[in-house]
């Protein structure tokens, strides 16, 4: 079996392969496998973040790729904390429908219903006692929300929406910082 890309993020990967991370703009369309992804048998993924998680996903449940390893370089016990913790994610409509794209109403409503829908914005300006208070129409103008969601929370929403046969390995030791395609086709990193 050959090993044929390997991702450094997901950003890489649809700088370089941008008809497999196609989002179509209506929920309701779902993209298919493309011509970039067939032949495609094996797949590395180095980072577990929101990016590399999102890549997975859309690389198993779009671009139909057998066999996925996420490299992550976190242990056990941070990568899968559920709990509220660390830094916050704003998501405004279209990466809601990117959410959507690669893992269905299921995962659109476990992100929303994880996070808080945001109402406004309250804008502080110097000299100011009082907030400037602005009202946000974007579930209105869109039909989707703006979610504020945390990282961790976000994370562990798309680690579950992986099969049991996306090898997610924690704890990878160091950084990764190049590698190598034998001859064989085997990987050195």
């Amino acid at each position: 079996m050959m090993l044929s890309t390997v991702l450094s993020s997901a950003s890489a990967f649809t700088k370089r392969h941008t008809s497999v991370a196609v989002v179509r703009s209506r929920l309701s369309n779902r993209p298919s496998s493309t011509a970039a992804a067939e032949g495609v048998d094996q797949v590395i993924i180095v980072g577990g973040g929101i990016a590399g998680l999102a890549t997975a996903a859309a690389l198993q449940n779009i671009a139909n790729v057998p066999k996925i390893q996420v490299l992550e370089k976190s242990s056990h016990n941070s990568f899968f904390q559920k709990e509220g913790i660390g830094a916050g994610a704003q998501l405004g409509p279209n990466g809601l429908r990117a959410l959507h794209a690669i893992g269905g109403e299921e995962l659109l409503q476990r992100v929303i219903d994880s996070g808080s829908i945001l109402k406004g914005n309250a804008i502080f300006l110097p000299g100011m006692s009082d907030p400037m208070i602005q009202p946000d129409t974007t579930e209105e103008d869109s039909g989707l929300p703006q979610v504020f969601v945390r990282w961790s929370v976000l994370r562990s929403n798309l680690n579950d929406l992986l099969a049991p046969a996306v090898d997610v390995q924690l704890n990878a030791g160091s950084d990764i910082c190049g590698y190598e395609v034998a001859g064989d086709g085997s990987l050195n990193i």
